[in-house]
Formats: C-alpha cells, structure tokens, sequence
C-alpha cells in the first residue's frame, strides 16, 4: 500500500520527528509525498499567511538532510476547507487524488484534515480507496459546545468541516486520541541528547529544534504526539485498538454514533509508551 503523511510540519516538534522517521523507517520504501497542512499559528511569532512557506522550508531542510527526493513534497491549502476556493489546484490535493484514483493509499495524517477533505470533495470516489490514521480527537470532546478557546483538540477544532467530509466518507479510520494516549510520549531532553548527539546530522538537527523550544529549556521536555502515528504503522503490536463508540462528527465538533453510517472507525486505547520511544531514537540514530 502506498503512503502519503499529512502534517502540519512547523506547528510543533513533534511532526519534525515523525517526518524523519518516515523518511529513515520501513514506511520510506512505500512513501509516495509529504503533504503540507495549514495550521492557527496562534503560539508562534508569525502570522497564518506565512504557514505554508514555514512548512516548505522545514519539510526540504529535512529531505534534503536526509538525501530523499524533494519531489516528495506538496505544498497543501493555504486555508481551512470553508474559506478555500474548491475549484483551485492545489498540489497536495491533487497529489491524493492522483494516488488513491488508482490504488489504496494510507495517509498518516498528524494535522487537521483539510487536504484530505477538498481531495474526497473534489473526486468523492477516492474515498473507497484510503485508509485514515489521525492524531486527534480526545473522549472527552464528547457534547461539549465548539469555541475557539475552549478544550476541543487542536487537530479537529481548527477545521471541523474538514473532519465531518472525512468521517462521512472514508470507510477505514482509526484515530490516536492526542491527550490521553499520546500524551505521554515525553523524552527528557538530558536523555534524547545523550542518546542522538553526533550520531547523525539530522539527530543534531532535530536536538538543535527540540532545545530551542521553551518549554523544553523551562520543563525539560515536550510531548511527541505524533509519532504515534507512523509508529502505530511500522508496530501495531506496541497499540491495543478497539472499535470506536462514534462515527461522525457534528458541526459542534463532536462525536456521536450513526447507526446508519456503515463507517468503521477504531481507536487506540493503549499504547506502550517505553517500547514507542525506544522505536523512535533506533530509527532515527540509525
């Protein structure tokens, strides 16, 4: 099966690490683009129209670190699905739509989805051929009322739309809640310095981001959400996934079940936290 990772590169670390092991572990044989999403950069020193020249920049740092094809990459939306002009080309769009006319595709998805929806809006029928796994949602988004400020998690808030033609669509999801599963993949910086320093340029380059982030100079460390999801790929057998009690998505933003929706959605109860770090310092020290 091909592989597409969708991510929201620059809004934090965290997708600095999943993308390079992507590119370092068995997933880079099968992977067929990196596809940019738009994000609220409300915590960074820079403004929304800036976002997608951030993930540019970043995402070809990396491959060309790493020596990989930078004709892997695809700047996506510049805007969340609403505000986008349906009828414009969009290289990220057009790449998934490409890909999964013709064949199944498994799209690591560690952002919103906006991408992914304008894509199945464009051509409806890729849907049947894409296999969704998503850093987002939390259980306890269950019937709370959406504002911009309140606890809905990051990755559905900002582009509910987005969220609600992918759950109506896509037949195969299995979502990584961020806060309550994910939320304890942490390495101490004095512990992934002693392990990556000089390994390699990119273990340099990636200790260099970590450090320069705050919260790790303050707390000593910053959570990797999102290298569960490459992970989950590359060793299932390190998550416990269940069916999922929901399958769509309300304009609210959150989930309830339809027991008219034949959509399968599972999520990850558990994982191994120890086993899931250990996996990403191997790979990427290698």
């Amino acid at each position: 099966m091909k592989i597409i990772i969708d991510t929201d590169l620059t809004n934090e670390i965290d997708d600095y690490f999943s993308l390079v092991y992507c590119l370092k572990s068995k997933i880079e044989k099968d992977l067929v683009a990196i596809t940019l999403e738009p994000y609220d950069p409300f915590w960074h020193d820079y403004g929304f129209n800036c976002v997608m020249d951030k993930n540019l920049e970043v995402a070809k740092e990396i491959v060309n670190i790493l020596n990989k094809n930078p004709n892997l990459i695809y700047a996506g939306s510049l805007d969340f699905f609403q505000n986008v002009d349906k009828n414009k080309d969009i290289a990220a769009v057009n790449k998934i739509i490409e890909i999964a006319m013709h064949e199944k595709v498994l799209i690591l998805a560690i952002g919103c989805l906006t991408n992914i929806a304008l894509a199945i809006e464009k051509e409806p029928s890729i849907a049947k051929n894409i296999t969704l796994y998503w850093l987002g949602g939390r259980s306890d988004n269950y019937k709370i009322k959406y504002t911009r400020n309140n606890h809905i998690e990051f990755n559905l808030r900002q582009d509910i739309k987005a969220a609600q033609i992918v759950f109506d669509s896509v037949f195969d999801i299995t979502m990584i809640y961020s806060k309550e599963i994910a939320g304890n993949i942490r390495i101490p910086f004095d512990t992934m310095q002693a392990k990556l320093k000089n390994s390699n340029e990119i273990c340099n380059y990636l200790l260099e981001k970590y450090l320069s982030i705050d919260l790790v100079k303050v707390m000593g460390c910053k959570t990797l959400y999102d290298i569960a999801i490459p992970i989950l790929y590359t060793h299932p057998e390190y998550f416990k996934i269940e069916p999922a009690k929901i399958n769509k998505i309300t304009a609210e933003g959150n989930y309830i079940f339809d027991g008219k929706m034949a959509n399968k959605v599972k999520y990850c109860s558990q994982l191994n936290n120890e086993k899931v770090i250990n996996e990403l310092l191997a790979i990427i020290k290698n």
